[in-house]
């Protein structure tokens, strides 16, 4: 994930114009979504399912697809004027991130492929990929609130 975001924040640090380009911001982690269904199941919840209700309780709405349009399309002034701040400042902010990323002091660095990090995707040998397939990604079971008991739940046979 962090090579994919250290890429995209490249393209975006030589054309500041694509932070604001729904097509690429949108698709950003598309490979990721492709090759792990329950991540394309989530970003399909966030953005096409999970309603709130509006503070008047009058409406359920898609937050985040709110949020999405007006970063892309803005209706509110304040963020229309901003729109040319934004695009100014991406190339720097880009620059920033990156920097963050990359800093050696900060665990982000071990996980990059174009730093050779020790943890990065680039220097995990094929075997330890095939290894890892099908496994938890956590080593916590108990990160998710009933996570033990789905846990023990699927290892006394139930499915």
């Amino acid at each position: 994930m962090y090579d994919i975001l250290h890429e995209k924040l490249s393209i975006i640090k030589t054309d500041r114009s694509k932070l604001l380009n729904e097509d690429f911001v949108m698709n950003i982690f598309d490979n990721l979504a492709q090759e792990l269904p329950p991540f394309a199941d989530h970003l399909e919840y966030i953005f096409e399912m999970k309603e709130n209700t509006t503070i008047d309780d009058k409406i359920k709405v898609l937050p985040a697809g709110l949020i999405q349009c007006e970063l892309f399309y803005p209706i509110h002034v304040e963020n229309q004027e901003s729109t040319k701040l934004v695009k100014k400042l991406a190339d720097d902010v880009s620059l920033v991130w990156i920097n963050e990323l990359e800093d050696p002091k900060k665990a982000t660095s071990y996980h990059l492929s174009s730093s050779e990090g020790k943890w990065s995707w680039g220097q995990t040998p094929d075997v330890k990929k095939k290894a890892g397939l099908g496994k938890q990604a956590t080593n916590d079971i108990a990160e998710s609130p009933f996570a033990v008991m789905k846990e023990e739940y699927h290892k006394f046979g139930a499915s």
